[in-house]
């Protein structure tokens, strides 16, 4: 992000065009430290494979957003890959002996769980994801 903000900002020809350009740059800087410390926070409350899962609704919240946000459709080629990218990465995260409190190293006696599931931090990656 920084990279990107200071090669747009040393290209820009005049003063105006490099103050109109710190207002984006902010946004942007400000929704990924919030998308970061969303998906930081639940990756400490959920296993890690549901955390892969979930970090993975980004490229399927992406196209979704940018229809329903801004209006713009996307090529069914964008649909296809990010199908196959959620697929691929939830075979390779999938272990039923991966769900339980004792392999996932989790308490028992958290608030969060139910039944070695940590809701809450299923809902901060998702929330992250979709931030990102």
């Amino acid at each position: 992000t920084a990279f990107a903000i200071t090669v747009a900002v040393s290209k820009s020809d005049s003063t105006k065009e490099r103050i109109g350009l710190l207002r984006p740059a902010i946004s942007l800087a400000f929704w990924n430290i919030v998308s970061g410390a969303f998906m930081y926070e639940g990756i400490k409350r959920t296993t890690v494979s549901r955390a892969a899962i979930l970090l993975q609704l980004s490229v399927v919240a992406t196209p979704l957003l940018e229809r329903i946000g801004l209006g713009r459709s996307q090529p069914a080629a964008i649909w296809i890959g990010a199908a196959i990218a959620f697929c691929g990465v939830s075979l390779l995260s999938y272990s039923p002996a991966a769900t339980t409190p004792a392999a996932t190293g989790a308490s028992t006696d958290d608030k969060y769980q139910s039944d070695g599931t940590t809701y809450l931090g299923d809902l901060l990656v998702t929330m992250g994801a979709i931030l990102w």
